[in-house]
C-alpha cells in the first residue's frame, strides 16, 4: 500500500511539473503581426501617387456647366450685396454683357475670386477639390473655355485633373532647360531663351500655333503629367487671376 501511495504521489507531482511547463496559466503566445501594421489591416489608397504625393483627381465630366452646381444663377445673383436684378435665360453667357474682359469686374475676376479666395476654407476648395474642370472643359482645338461660353458645335474631350501646386515658379520647376525641352520637338527651330515670355512671339493666341493651346494639349493630354497631378495650377498663378507662371 504504502508502495502505491508513493507512485500516485509521484504521477500527481510530474504532472504539475508538465503542467507548469507547458503554460498552464492560460497565456496565449501573441499572434504574429505583419511588421509595421499595428495589428491593423492597411488601408488601401485612395487617389493616384505621383512625385510621392496622393492626388485626388476630378473628371471633366462630372459637371456640365455652372447650372451643375447653380440651378438658379438669378437666385445667386439676386443673394449679392449691390447686384441689380438681373434676369438669367441662357446661362453665364448672359453675364458677358456687364462683364467685360478687362478691369475689376470682369467675369474672369468675378468668378475666380469668389471660387478661391480664402483657399482651404473655400466651400469651392473645400468641397469641389478647386478642380478648374468643374468649369472648364477642354476642347478638341486645346482651348479651355469656361463651359456655356464656347462657341457652337465645340467638341469637348474628357480630362482628369488634381488641384496640386508642385511648380510654384512656373516652367522651370519642372522644365530645367526650356530650350532642351524645345530641341525634342521635331520640326520646331532652335531656341535660344530660356525665359517662356519669348515664346509668346511665335505662339500668338488666335493664332494655329496658340501658346494655350499647345500647353494644354502637351500636358493634359499626356499620360505622365500625371504624375504632376495634370493640374492646371502647377502652370497658372492663383493669386494673379490664373495668369500663367512667368507671363
Amino acid at each position: 500500500m504504502p508502495k502505491k501511495l508513493f507512485l500516485v504521489f509521484a504521477f500527481i507531482l510530474l504532472a504539475a511539473l508538465v503542467f507548469a511547463g507547458c503554460g498552464g496559466n492560460g497565456d496565449q503566445p501573441p499572434a504574429q503581426q505583419d511588421p509595421g501594421s499595428d495589428g491593423q489591416p492597411a488601408s488601401p489608397s485612395t487617389g493616384q501617387v505621383g512625385s510621392g504625393a496622393d492626388f485626388i483627381f476630378v473628371s471633366s465630366a462630372d459637371t456640365e456647366s455652372c447650372a451643375s452646381c447653380h440651378p438658379s444663377l438669378e437666385e445667386d445673383m439676386a443673394k449679392l450685396e449691390n447686384h441689380p436684378p438681373v434676369e438669367i435665360e441662357n446661362g453665364i453667357v448672359d453675364c458677358v454683357p456687364c462683364h467685360p474682359d478687362e478691369g475689376d469686374i470682369s467675369l474672369e475676376k468675378v468668378i475666380h475670386d469668389p471660387h478661391y479666395e480664402g483657399g482651404d476654407a473655400n466651400d469651392f476648395v473645400a468641397n469641389f477639390e478647386g478642380a478648374c474642370v468643374h468649369c472648364h472643359k477642354l476642347t478638341t482645338e486645346g482651348q479651355m473655355p469656361a463651359a456655356g461660353l464656347e462657341e457652337g458645335g465645340t467638341q469637348f474631350q474628357e480630362i482628369r485633373v488634381a488641384s496640386v501646386n508642385l511648380s510654384p515658379n512656373g516652367c522651370k520647376d519642372c522644365h530645367a532647360s526650356i530650350a532642351a525641352e524645345v530641341e525634342k520637338l521635331e520640326g520646331h527651330p532652335e531656341a535660344t531663351s530660356e525665359d517662356v515670355a519669348d515664346c509668346i512671339a511665335c505662339h500668338q493666341e488666335g493664332s494655329p500655333l496658340a501658346m494655350s493651346a499647345i500647353m494644354h494639349q502637351g500636358h493634359l493630354l499626356k499620360k505622365e503629367y500625371e504624375n504632376f497631378g495634370n493640374s492646371c495650377i502647377n502652370c497658372h498663378d492663383l493669386e494673379k487671376n490664373m495668369a500663367v507662371k512667368g507671363l
